[in-house]
């Protein structure tokens, strides 16, 4: 007995058997004495379930509902119902690392010349698109999307997407000559110098070992010399200086 009532209240305002749309708005012209205005290529494909509601124009927005097509009430005798070619579109759309709201991203609909940006909240609405239509979204770091405008319709509860970041893997990046030449830098961030190739850097006469080590990242002259320079932070006492493995003690002496 309980699933009979089930059945009976969920099926309250449908028949169990589908008429083409055509045939139905006829029925419903004789049985209500009423004219019903349509497009037959808007009602040739389309196929519904009675409903089994005795009111008019309950039944009449059943159809609207049920067909997305849209009720107009001419008068008390006359009705039309029509196929909308455009459509009221939003969405929200969120990262998807952490889901937080995604501010200022470009939505653009295709070859329409008609585009916005989301809100504070990841939201935007857009109205009067072609139901056609292509729906573009992209913002600096995460992968474009696209949608169906009818995917994103107005009539439905607001979706929420997620946008997925932008990596991209760069290739090897291998440098051959590393300032001038004579200098070679490792993959574990060393600087080998070999003296016998050096070449000469700009603004220089003749290759200097001291000058071209202080174009090197986080070397400098604490007092503008050739030979005092500090390395990352520390003194110039700091260094191991070695020419042919012999440790120097006065880096100066490089220039006797």
């Amino acid at each position: 007995m309980l699933f009979f009532a089930i059945s009976c209240v969920a099926n309250a305002q449908e028949s169990s058997s589908t008429l083409p749309l055509t045939t139905y708005l006829q029925q419903l012209e004789e049985q209500f004495n009423i004219r019903i205005s349509f497009a037959n290529k808007d009602t040739d494909t389309l196929t519904i379930t009675p409903s089994t509601d005795n009111n008019l124009e309950s039944i009449l927005n059943y159809i609207a509902k049920k067909t997305s097509l849209t009720l107009t009430k001419l008068s008390q005798r006359y009705y039309a119902f029509s196929k909308e070619s455009t459509i009221s579109i939003h969405a929200k759309f969120l990262d998807n690392f952490e889901q937080n709201t995604i501010n200022g991203a470009t939505v653009e609909v295709l070859e329409q010349n008609i585009a916005t940006v989301t809100d504070s909240t990841g939201y935007f609405t857009l109205n009067n698109i072609p139901k056609d239509a292509i729906i573009k979204v992209r913002f600096i770091g995460y992968k474009t999307m696209h949608f169906n405008a009818t995917e994103l319709n107005k009539n439905k509860p607001v979706n929420t997407f997620l946008l997925k970041q932008h990596y991209v893997q760069l290739k090897e990046v291998v440098i051959s000559k590393f300032l001038t030449t004579g200098l070679r830098k490792s993959k574990d961030g060393s600087v080998i110098l070999n003296t016998s190739d050096f070449g000469i850097l700009p603004g220089l006469i003749e290759p200097d070992v001291l000058q071209t080590v202080q174009a090197l990242p986080g070397i400098k002259s604490s007092n503008e010399t050739v030979s005092d320079i500090n390395v990352r932070g520390g003194t110039n006492d700091q260094n191991l200086v070695l020419w042919e493995d012999i440790k120097m003690y006065q880096s100066g002496h490089f220039l006797d």
